[in-house]
């Protein structure tokens, strides 16, 4: 293996010799190489001739000596800065409000929901009078007329209808047993 070694080292650097050392085992790329660096002997230098190197110094040097900008980061005014914090902060206000708005919505129809569920104990169906037949009646009309309405002070003044109403259905039904307690 020792005739085999490849004679022009010195054209060869530090890790083209470690890689000529690596394929030793095989003998077609160690005559691919040697073959390659006899023709690198044989070939000589080419230089453009004089024209054609002024050319083409003259299509580098300017971009070589034009100045390269640099983009230096703006500094946004205070008052824009100001403005951001005021939207973000109006929009988060308004999100809050929203989401309470929802909230206190459901929580009123739960409390209607409750009323009625406690004016329905509060008649007695085992002993009706005609006096609580025309009270149910008028609460269900105030009823019907509570759930079309979307009106905020509409539903308010029907509620306190609704409150008298029940207030004379109590007073009647109290009414009505203390005169069969007697």
């Amino acid at each position: 293996m020792q005739d085999n070694k490849i004679e022009s080292a010195d054209l060869l650097t530090a890790a083209d010799e470690d890689h000529v050392r690596e394929i030793t085992d095989n003998e077609d790329e160690r005559t691919k190489m040697s073959a390659l660096i006899q023709s690198s002997k044989m070939s000589a230098l080419s230089v453009p001739n004089e024209i054609n190197w002024l050319k083409i110094q003259g299509r580098i040097q300017p971009i070589i000596a034009a100045p390269h900008h640099v983009k230096e980061p703006t500094v946004v005014p205070f008052y824009i800065k100001s403005f951001a914090v005021a939207a973000s902060t109006i929009f988060l206000a308004m999100g809050w409000l929203v989401f309470s708005n929802y909230q206190l919505h459901n929580q009123l129809e739960q409390v209607l929901l409750t009323n009625q569920q406690l004016e329905s104990k509060l008649i007695n169906p085992k002993v009706t009078t005609y006096e609580q037949v025309f009270f149910v009646q008028k609460l269900n009309d105030i009823d019907k007329k509570l759930q079309n309405i979307s009106a905020l002070d509409q539903k308010v003044t029907l509620l306190q209808k609704r409150s008298v109403l029940i207030l004379e259905l109590y007073k009647t039904q109290q009414g009505v047993s203390d005169v069969f307690s007697i």
